[in-house]
């Protein structure tokens, strides 16, 4: 059996299938980390960004914990999500030859209709119907 970067694996169905779900979790994740990064907090680091002369320092700010919660169910379920300010997803998945790649969505589409080899990222994101992730390319 080859080794993947991931335990979960979804089908281009399954991937679908969890777009109502996902469309309400990531809108949430967008509009939390919009307000944090407004508010000087930095999501990633988990802390306050230096401001002016000094560092801001303090407890999270409210929200932050949703965020990280919002983030973990996604994460149980094996979905990535990869950019916060534009809901970017990524679902992995196991092409016929045995390829680990992924299939990619973003909020702002209507399902999902794009995939994309690991290395490759969004910038490597091909249509489903030119270069299906269930068939070898040719």
């Amino acid at each position: 059996m080859p080794l993947y970067q991931h335990d979960i694996h979804f089908t281009l169905d399954e991937a679908r299938e969890l777009l109502p779900w996902l469309r309400e979790k990531v809108a949430r994740i967008c509009e939390i980390f919009s307000n944090l990064a407004d508010r000087g907090f930095d999501v990633l680091q988990g802390r306050w960004t230096p401001r002016g002369n000094g560092q801001s320092s303090g407890p999270p700010p409210e929200g932050y914990d949703e965020f990280i919660e919002l983030v973990g169910e996604l994460d149980r379920r094996g979905v990535l999500i990869k950019e916060f300010s534009k809901g970017v997803v990524d679902f992995p998945h196991i092409r016929p030859n045995g390829e680990e790649v992924y299939l990619c969505w973003s909020l702002n589409e209507p399902t999902v209709a794009f995939w994309h080899r690991i290395p490759e990222g969004f910038i490597g994101r091909m249509p489903v119907e030119e270069n299906p992730p269930g068939e070898n390319p040719s």
